[in-house]
């Protein structure tokens, strides 16, 4: 950044108008004051300052519209405060004299130190024709001195840009990596406008110099850099103003671009809707957006535009959440064990006002809730059924057989004395609480997210690209709506020109945060055996059946009912499908990657998995895959290799399409790179679903991943053929043919190409009936052409009359 501003003031004093160099001093001086500001905000945030040492809160408010008046008092506060916090002697800046420099002339009545330069370069700016007043006045020298001095004397608590484009300010002890100030080609960029997402996350408005006297608009979204210098008040209930006015301790929705759902959504509604349903859980995987769909679903009852009957007196929100997932990886929330005592007491905070006494905290959950109910009756007049609590992340609560055994009854007591309870977790508990899964986003769903993040946050990239192109990065990553949300973050950054790149740096972040993310809270609650069990399964494969689960178990000495509970009821280690009385299994890219270098210490001190326990579990397995290796189903079984696969294969020849089309979805995230299983699954969208669009996007996938195959060219053609796209599919079968396709399978594919043309294209459909019928003449063996050709030829002869 040094770089950058000392470039910049060689560029000034080469200018040859005294009007164009006031402009781009005080631009200057502009935005290096902002990175300083900012830089020193975050600084102080990171660290959660006690009240008594945070600037007044007006002053940090200025600095959401970023104002020069109201930066420069920003950046007085602050540096106070960094001095209070321990950057010893830094706020002996602000008394640098300015005697002796050209600068000097600026200051008249203000200072003559950088407290006062700064001041008097607001007034410059505001005097003159680059504010309120008119033309003239400039002093060329002095004010070209004013950014040098600045720039001088502000280095110490300038940030740092990185090449990756990350900031850092403070040496040594004092380092802090920044989040909210960033850099593109280690450019600064001016920030216009912030605004407050939710208390975590903001989006910022922000302009960057790209050389030429011009410039690019852009927008991001970073860490909320106030969201620790808001005060340290008690919380307190507020009034929602709608037509029923109930008080709520509630957060912001997450997101302004919530896609699908629809679903979930309704099984809220119905549970809201049966006053006598005391508890619901939402529970799926990390990241899949629970919380976020609870808020939803919240926010639209308060502000009317779900319609219900139900209508809570009293909502509040708990969360139990110690680490989250966000823009930049992963990031600690609190710390400690949290527990339902808490969550009584945090009710009885924002219900009272007050903590309560000492005497509650030695009673059971049951007592203090019964107790709780008594006040809440005597005093407020509020019935259960009229209170909704919130317990975001319930899975912290529990960390053993036992503790889930004594939350499911303590949940019991709350949610039949205090209020009713949404839950939600990673984990299905057994809790006797109303069900609500939740998955990841399906290709349309994560499509239309992301076009609308695009709108958002102007993502020029996205605006202009094709689904298909979308897609093909989404391959790399997944569709949890967190790691869309990163993604989209990624693309933001004016330095990213492709979408793969923006693909490349979020797959960098999934490998390095999100297994610890997902995994680390459920990890520590499985035992030992289990561990070495499923560490053991992982070095064999990432797919298993019945058997070879039984082998690993037999191995490490665990019972396989053990180990169909713990994968039961963890919810993103492996996705688990019955078929026909197997179980098969197949682990998440995710967890194989936390698994891979980890290890179960044992009581001898030596560790498991050992070679000797991999070495003997695949000899095992082995021997059994020879034996049972005959899979014998689709025409292109290599399609169909893992147990969502077959699964769907079956589903689909019984019948029931909507469960197949849920397997196939299920089969391609854990089988993405598998160009058969795309093409199987396109021909399945095109000739059971009869959904040719999505179809073809499929068929894409297939021949990137397999542009040698002739049989996945013809799948594409016959779905461009269904589609009228003449020349696409020419250009297909041309391939296939090329690949040994037989030309009287492309023929009949071609023909059927013309007559969906617009117009229909009958004088090319002719040529290609002549051939065929030629050629069914000659092979009358070939039932299937025959058959197929006279389907074209009544679709010709009906064209022919209209």
């Amino acid at each position: 950044m040094k770089n950058y501003f000392a470039s910049t003031l060689v560029g000034i004093q080469e200018c040859d108008s005294d009007v164009e160099c006031r402009v781009r001093v005080i631009s200057s001086i502009r935005l290096l004051l902002q990175q300083v500001t900012y830089g020193l905000l975050e600084w102080i945030s990171q660290q959660s300052p006690s009240s008594d040492l945070q600037p007044d809160q007006n002053i940090i408010q200025g600095l959401r519209s970023p104002a020069d008046g109201a930066l420069v008092d920003g950046f007085e506060a602050l540096l106070i405060t960094c001095e209070k916090m321990g950057w010893s002697g830094i706020s002996r800046m602000l008394v640098e004299p300015t005697e002796q420099r050209p600068a000097n002339l600026l200051c008249n009545a203000h200072p003559k130190n950088l407290q006062g330069l700064l001041r008097a370069v607001v007034s410059l700016r505001n005097d003159g024709a680059e504010g309120h007043g008119l033309v003239g006045g400039y002093q060329r020298e002095a004010e070209i001195d004013a950014l040098k001095f600045l720039l001088e004397y502000l280095l110490p608590v300038l940030p740092v840009i990185e090449t990756d484009g990350k900031a850092k300010i403070g040496d040594g002890r004092l380092a802090r990596n920044l989040d909210f100030i960033r850099g593109w080609n280690q450019t600064p960029a001016l920030i216009r406008r912030i605004k407050i997402l939710s208390p975590d996350v903001v989006r910022a408005y922000c302009q960057v110099d790209t050389g030429s006297n011009s410039r690019q608009e852009f927008v991001y979204e970073a860490v909320n850099p106030f969201r620790n210098l808001a005060g340290r008040g008690t919380p307190s209930l507020s009034i929602w103003e709608n037509s029923w006015e109930p008080l709520c301790y509630l957060p912001e929705r997450t997101t302004d671009s919530f896609t699908g759902r629809s679903e979930q959504l309704d099984e809220l509604k119905e549970w809201a809707i049966d006053e006598e349903s005391r508890s619901c859980l939402v529970y799926g995987d990390g990241g899949y957006g629970k919380t976020t769909l609870v808020l939803e679903f919240l926010h639209r009852v308060l502000e009317e535009e779900q319609e219900m009957e139900w209508k809570p007196t009293l909502i509040l929100f708990y969360t139990a959440k110690r680490w989250q997932w966000g823009i930049n990886g992963l990031e600690p929330i609190s710390a400690g064990q949290p527990h339902l005592m808490e969550l009584l007491a945090f009710v009885h905070l924002l219900f009272f006002g007050e903590y309560p006494g000492s005497d509650f905290y030695r009673l059971e959950v049951a007592q203090a809730a019964s107790k709780l109910q008594g006040r809440i009756k005597d005093e407020l007049k509020v019935e259960r059924k009229d209170i909704l609590i919130v317990i975001d992340n319930a899975e912290t609560l529990i960390e053993s057989d036992e503790e889930r055994t004594r939350f499911g009854k303590e949940l019991k007591e709350v949610s039949r004395r205090v209020g009713r309870v949404i839950l939600t977790s990673r984990r299905y508990e057994q809790l006797g609480a109303d069900p609500v899964g939740i998955d990841a986003l399906s290709e349309q769903e994560a499509i239309e997210f992301l076009r609308d993040r695009a709108i958002k946050l102007n993502i020029h990239l996205v605006r202009r690209a094709k689904d298909e192109e979308i897609l093909s990065a989404l391959n790399k990553l997944e569709r949890r709506p967190i790691v869309l949300n990163a993604f989209a973050n990624a693309l933001s950054d004016p330095a990213v020109k492709k979408i793969d790149q923006a693909a490349d740096r979020v797959a960098g972040m999934l490998r390095k945060d999100l297994g610890t993310f997902l995994f680390a809270d459920t990890w520590a609650r499985l035992g030992a055996g289990v561990r070495r069990l499923l560490l053991l399964m992982t070095r064999i494969g990432d797919s298993h059946e019945s058997q070879s689960l039984r082998i690993c178990a037999d191995i490490v000495g665990v019972s396989v009912q053990a180990a169909e509970l713990a994968l039961q009821e963890t919810g993103g280690i492996a996705s688990q499908i019955n078929v026909q009385g197997d179980l098969q299994l197949t682990f998440s890219n995710n967890f194989l990657e936390y698994a891979k270098e980890k290890n179960v210490k044992l009581a001898d001190g030596t560790e498991s998995p050992s070679d000797v326990e991999i070495n003997k579990a695949r000899t095992q397995y082995s021997a059994y895959l020879k034996g049972t290796r005959s899979y014998t189903g689709d025409r292109i079984a290599a399609a169909f290799r893992t147990p969502q696969a077959k699964a769907a294969h079956r589903a689909r020849h019984e019948g029931d399409f909507d469960e197949s089309k849920r397997l196939f979805e299920l089969a391609i995230m854990v089988d993405r790179d598998n160009g058969w299983l795309w093409d199987r699954y396109a021909y399945f969208l095109f000739h059971d679903i009869r959904d040719n669009e999505d179809a073809l996007r499929k068929s894409v996938m297939a021949v990137e991943l397999l542009p040698m195959e002739g049989e996945v060219w013809l799948t594409r053609g016959l779905i461009e053929a269904r589609l009228g796209q003449v020349r696409e599919c020419e250009k297909s079968l041309e391939r296939a043919e090329a690949q040994g396709i037989a030309w009287q399978r492309c023929a009949i594919q071609r023909a059927w190409a013309y007559l969906k043309a617009k117009p229909a294209q009958l004088g090319l459909a002719d040529k290609e009936v002549t051939s065929l019928t030629h050629y069914v003449q000659n092979n009358m063996h070939d039932t299937r052409i025959r058959r197929e050709l006279e389907r074209v030829v009544g679709r010709l002869t009906f064209l022919r009359r209209i």
